[in-house]
């Protein structure tokens, strides 16, 4: 399959990546999702080396696969990025045909909401947990202004007593 057979133009989608790379590892054509997923230019990728972004499988391994008959040589998790820095996992599917390899990859979006309704949720709790905070803290300080002035009353008192006590000598 190659990228100019496809019937939309994905050139602007971004939650799709998809590629041709050569044999070689270098990128032929990309869309800007693939470009986002590798944090390269879109208007400067061509020829670029991305055989080293292809952790698991690694291109080696995609290189000596064999095809199936509809020249599928990859269906699963594709996980790419750089060691030292973002990595990330897509679903995709890998095909080779005269040379070069077509990648279509793209995010899970049951994942993606899961992932959302936990960052909600976390929200949520640290709202509640900044209000409930904030109470708190209120409290202390009146509890903080009302023991400032018991001790004063407490000096105050002593200091009556004292001369009370000097008065009756």
């Amino acid at each position: 399959m190659l990228l100019s057979q496809l019937p939309i133009d994905f050139d602007c989608v971004q939650s799709i990546a998809i590629a041709v790379i050569d044999e070689s590892g270098r990128l032929i054509k990309a869309n800007s999702g693939f470009c986002r997923l590798i944090n390269a230019d879109p208007q400067q990728y061509k020829a670029l080396r991305v055989d080293n972004l292809f952790i698991q499988p690694d291109f080696s391994k995609l290189i000596s696969s064999p095809a199936d008959h509809k020249e599928k040589v990859f269906k699963g998790l594709l996980t790419i990025g750089r060691y030292s820095g973002l990595v990330r996992s897509l679903e995709s599917c890998i095909w080779r045909q005269n040379n070069q390899f077509t990648l279509l990859a793209e995010y899970d979006v049951n994942q993606i909401e899961q992932l959302n309704d936990t960052v909600l949720k976390l929200n949520q709790n640290y709202a509640r947990s900044q209000f409930e905070m904030t109470q708190i803290n209120l409290k202390l300080k009146q509890r903080e202004q009302q023991l400032e002035q018991s001790l004063a009353d407490l000096k105050q008192t002593q200091k009556n007593c004292l001369r009370q006590k000097k008065w009756l000598h």
